[in-house]
């Protein structure tokens, strides 16, 4: 469900600029659904500080405070409180240390999550060179990376999730996305196939890997 509505989230916040009220309200709901919405929300903020400035980013901020605060209201009078996800099990080894094994458990298993970022990275880098930053495509791509990277720190700072961290299955959808598009910038179909057929292939030894 958290990956449904960050991935739906990503691609309305890009695509739709005018939309942002509706994005203000899903990334708000990615909050609702799981802590680390709270992540992926943020980033979001900076994003539309970034690209559509400050007016449009207190209305974004603010939006997702309205719909959130019924919420919070309540998680403090019952006396949870705002409770973030917590350092998970206990061991000698520290968060830090037990975080990179679980965190590494996880992309070692679905390697292909690496390769499509390497994909990602290196198509945005190409096509930005080549005079094409007003293509939306490259936002979803940046983005994706950009959160994929700020939900790993988080959640290994935090000790990781065991035995698999589901926390990364939010984001596994958003490096697809992300390598996809910056593929389908090409418009070769070629290259869309081998794309397709490679990321499939490595998919399904990771699935049954696991």
């Amino acid at each position: 469900m958290s990956g449904l509505i960050v991935t739906g989230g990503l691609l309305l916040l890009v695509n739709h600029p005018r939309q942002a009220d509706l994005t203000a309200a899903v990334y708000a709901l990615a909050v609702l659904v799981h802590p680390d919405g709270m992540l992926f929300g943020a980033t979001a903020l900076a994003y539309v500080l970034w690209r559509r400035g400050l007016r449009r980013a207190v209305r974004f901020a603010a939006v997702g405070c309205v719909i959130l605060m019924p919420h919070a209201v309540w998680s403090l009078a019952t006396g949870n409180g705002l409770a973030w996800m917590g350092v998970a099990g206990s061991t000698d080894a520290g968060p830090w240390k037990q975080g990179v094994g679980y965190t590494w458990a996880y992309f070692r298993t679905y390697a292909v999550l690496g390769v499509c970022v390497v994909i990602a990275l290196a198509g945005w880098t190409t096509a930005t060179l080549r005079g094409r930053r007003g293509d939306p495509r490259l936002d979803v791509a940046l983005l994706a990376v950009v959160q994929l990277f700020v939900v790993v720190v988080a959640v290994t700072a935090r000790g990781g999730e065991p035995p698999f961290p589901r926390a990364y299955m939010a984001v596994t959808p958003l490096v697809y996305l992300a390598a996809e598009d910056v593929v389908r910038i090409r418009g070769e179909r070629t290259t869309m196939a081998a794309f397709a057929a490679v990321v499939t292939v490595l998919t399904l030894v990771a699935t049954s890997v696991r």
